[in-house]
């Protein structure tokens, strides 16, 4: 009997629920950042439910960052958070918009199987408190990068090349180059 229940629950419990989160990150204050996210669960329940992904505070669930129900999530979060990656495809990346100096986390990722006929929440759920994102907060605007700074000779082609770091691939940084 030990035997067969372990066969069954090794399925649920047996380590195909993980979660791969970038644990720190950094972030422009007023900007936006992008959370990567990626995760991998037990199969076989979708054929009568479907995912929801959630992110929350790593010690109070009760926190909502990002909830497909906008009421559920906290008020100074709301609006600003956005499921980027396709639950479908095992993604659960989330953007953040406005990023404000108090929004250093933890960020934790929890998925829940839903029931399709009715949107409640089944016993299938779990949630990644050993991965989660935090956020440390960039106050001054990161300096573009030049180079490789080689000496121009007239006449001859120059290429220069500019780079910045940056936290929000959805919101590229605009550059404008000037001669002075």
């Amino acid at each position: 009997m030990c035997l067969f229940l372990a066969a069954i629950c090794s399925s649920v419990f047996g380590g195909e629920w993980r979660a791969t989160v970038s644990k720190n990150l950094e972030a422009l204050v007023g900007s936006c950042v992008v959370l990567p996210c990626t995760f991998t669960h037990p199969e076989g329940f979708l054929s009568n439910s479907r995912l929801r992904g959630i992110w929350h505070r790593k010690d109070k669930w009760e926190e909502i960052f990002y909830h497909e129900e906008s009421t559920k999530i906290l008020d100074n979060f709301k609006g600003r958070t956005k499921l980027l990656g396709n639950l479908g495809e095992n993604n659960c990346t989330l953007e953040i918009i406005e990023v404000k100096d108090h929004d250093n986390g933890p960020f934790c990722f929890r998925i829940e199987y839903v029931q399709k006929d009715n949107n409640q929440p089944t016993t299938e759920k779990f949630s990644f408190v050993e991965e989660c994102a935090e956020i440390k907060m960039l106050y001054d605007t990161p300096k573009p990068k030049l180079g490789p700074l080689k000496t121009a000779i007239p006449g001859k082609a120059y290429t220069v090349t500019c780079s910045v770091r940056h936290t929000c691939p959805s919101r590229l940084p605009q550059f404008t180059w000037s001669r002075g």
